[in-house]
């Protein structure tokens, strides 16, 4: 494992994932809207609202992209601020979520529910390739790093933008067998929540609560994440895991970014992002090909399983 971006085999490293598009093949909101559709009793109603809120969000981002000159981007500091400038779009889309009621009523045991049949439905959630290898990799790097002297172990988190931390944990539980063996619990899953349903068997409102909208967002709580090892009174590297421009912030602060899936000049806003910038994201086969920001890309979690393998 290279030492040009601070990470040591022997030492502990936090991992910090993001979930949608990242840990699972695509975003996974149709598929929770599609829970409190089945749940709630009123199909065409919240069907009519979901509609009108993707509408209205397409369009305010749309009308905000054309007042911003992406070619003025040439540096970090000026894509924060454009990635800052997006944010109102995404608060004004959780407040039109929020208002319009379309999860008014769920509970905690509808989102799990909704959530263990993913498994069965032909256009249900999917978690990456390679996903479950890189969990077994960091449990295989516990059992041999508890024996260090200092104690400090892997940890591993979920950071997004999602809207429901119980449908997070959720799709992880009933897409991986024997999900405890990964000691990943809800408190380990940094997210929004629909108010009301951390108290159990107590229906939502529906308003998405949380406060984790944007690239800054993330960041601030990526920040917030962060260890310190009690014996070293240094701060535990980062690996993280993304697939977004709203995840640009968090991979080049992270000691490595792994962005998943080859960054596309055509299609991805991150790879653009990136082109605008001038940072290298060359396959994390060729680490020591990356610049001073430490961003590679691998096609799915299996690349980073392998490479963890032959580097700890």
């Amino acid at each position: 494992m290279s030492t040009k971006c601070g990470l040591d085999p022997y030492r502990a490293i936090h991992f910090i994932l993001d979930f949608d598009g990242t840990l699972t093949h695509r975003d996974t909101l149709e598929q929770l809207v599609q829970v409190a559709k089945d749940s709630t009793g009123d199909r065409e109603r919240t069907d009519n609202a979901w509609t009108k809120c993707k509408e209205a969000y397409l369009e305010d981002r749309a009308n905000t992209m054309k007042t911003i000159n992406l070619s003025d981007s040439t540096t970090v500091e000026g894509e924060s601020a454009i990635l800052k400038d997006l944010e109102p779009v995404e608060t004004r889309s959780v407040d039109r979520v929020s208002k319009s009621g379309i999860f008014q009523g769920l509970t905690e045991q509808h989102i799990l529910d909704g959530a263990a049949q993913q498994r069965e439905k032909p256009n249900g959630v999917r978690l990456r390739n390679g996903v479950r290898e890189v969990l077994d990799v960091v449990n295989s790097r516990r059992e041999r790093l508890r024996q260090d002297e200092e104690g400090n172990v892997d940890d591993v988190s979920i950071l997004s933008v999602n809207w429901s931390q119980t449908w997070i944990y959720g799709c992880l539980k009933s897409q991986l067998d024997n999900f405890e063996e990964y000691n990943i619990y809800k408190t380990n899953i940094c997210s929004n929540e629909l108010e009301g349903l951390k108290v159990s068997m107590i229906p939502s409102n529906g308003v998405i609560t949380g406060g984790i909208f944007s690239s800054r967002n993330k960041l601030e709580r990526l920040t917030h994440l962060r260890r310190v090892s009690a014996s070293s009174g240094s701060r535990t590297p980062v690996i993280y895991v993304g697939d977004s421009w709203t995840d640009l912030e968090c991979l080049i602060d992270a000691e490595l970014g792994i962005c998943i899936g080859k960054p596309n000049i055509e299609t991805s806003e991150l790879a653009q992002s990136f082109k605008r910038i001038g940072i290298k994201c060359p396959h994390i086969s060729k680490l020591d090909e990356c610049d001073d920001w430490n961003v590679v890309w691998a096609r799915d979690f299996a690349e980073i399983a392998t490479w963890l393998s032959h580097n700890s």
